[in-house]
């Protein structure tokens, strides 16, 4: 009961408890304020039964006396909101007020997982991990390109600012485009040059824009699925395939099992299956990429992700430099 699915489960029952308490309060309040509205909503349950009994007595008359009990149930209506409004009350305001609409503030709908839960739980593991504090510092806002060298690197044609302008655009694209982007991501390079930081970007301005982000690293995902297996039950595996961005980050950094291996191309394959996006960052370089992954998922990336290449001085040191 101490995970955070459960501890959110626990607050969205208090939600509806307080919710209930609000509208029988809210309710009491303008009975006394307005006898006649108590009086109209005592008349409309008593018309409906009693139409229902004639229309059970009178078969034949089934039609019109429902025709008359919508017709006086609507007058009815029409002067208690006629009240209400007089008095400068909303039409709602004899009605529960959910938070959030599709689910009524129980976190599913039709059973699955309303947006609003799997919001509020990815929101409980970031805080879990420490990473909605990152994403304060590492977003677009403080992305900086005078970092990157203007001087030709090796046998690039792009200087490695050029190579990030572009990339950092690429990437704006992206969340622009999102959830209707035409493909995922790849970033592949040496450590430290901004691969992590532009994952950050892109999943702080897609969570403010209330879509579902997850992120984790190659190892941490496959520790995640394990448990899984085993029976443990993990939020984060269930909403791994669910979310609307995963983020996995330092592919080649698990260990080299075939478990491992299995495990990544069924998250690909499933989430290229089911239309949803992917950001995938890895150290490797190509030649090493298809070296240490089989055909499977290294055709599944080549095909269905925009691959770029990051490639300059380690940015983190010249950052530390400049302190």
């Amino acid at each position: 009961m101490n995970s955070p699915l459960s501890k959110i489960l626990m607050q969205y029952e208090k939600k509806r408890d307080r919710d209930r308490r609000d509208l029988l309060a809210r309710r009491e309040e303008i009975y006394k304020r307005f006898p006649r509205i108590r009086e109209i909503d005592g008349e409309i349950s008593s018309v409906g039964l009693e139409k229902i009994n004639e229309a059970y007595r009178l078969p034949e008359n089934c039609g019109h006396i429902l025709d008359e009990l919508s017709a006086k149930i609507d007058s009815l209506k029409r002067e208690k909101q006629e009240i209400l409004a007089s008095h400068g009350y909303s039409p709602d305001c004899m009605q529960i007020k959910y938070e959030c609409a599709d689910c009524k503030d129980t976190g599913y709908v039709g059973g699955a997982m309303c947006h609003c839960l799997k919001q509020n739980v990815i929101s409980a593991l970031y805080d879990l991990s420490h990473l909605k504090s990152v994403l304060k510092y590492e977003n677009f806002e403080s992305f900086d390109i005078s970092l990157y060298s203007d001087q030709p690197f090796g046998d690039s044609a792009k200087s490695p600012k050029k190579n990030m302008e572009n990339i950092y655009l690429e990437c704006i694209k992206f969340v622009n485009s999102f959830p209707d982007a035409d493909c995922s991501l790849f970033f592949y390079g040496n450590s430290g040059l901004g691969k992590t930081f532009l994952s950050h970007c892109i999943a702080k301005d897609l969570i403010d824009k209330g879509y579902t982000v997850i992120y984790q690293t190659a190892p941490d995902l496959i520790d995640v699925l394990r448990k899984t297996a085993l029976g443990e039950d993990t939020e984060e595996a269930a909403l791994i395939e669910e979310c609307d961005l995963l983020i996995l980050d330092d592919l080649g950094t698990e260990s080299a099992t075939a478990y491992s291996e299995q495990v990544i191309f069924n998250i690909i394959n499933a989430r290229l299956l089911a239309g949803k996006k992917m950001i995938i960052s890895t150290n490797f370089n190509l030649e090493e990429l298809m070296n240490t992954y089989p055909e499977r998922i290294c055709s599944r990336i080549f095909g269905n992700f925009r691959i770029y290449a990051f490639y300059g001085d380690d940015i983190r040191l010249k950052k530390i430099q400049a302190i």
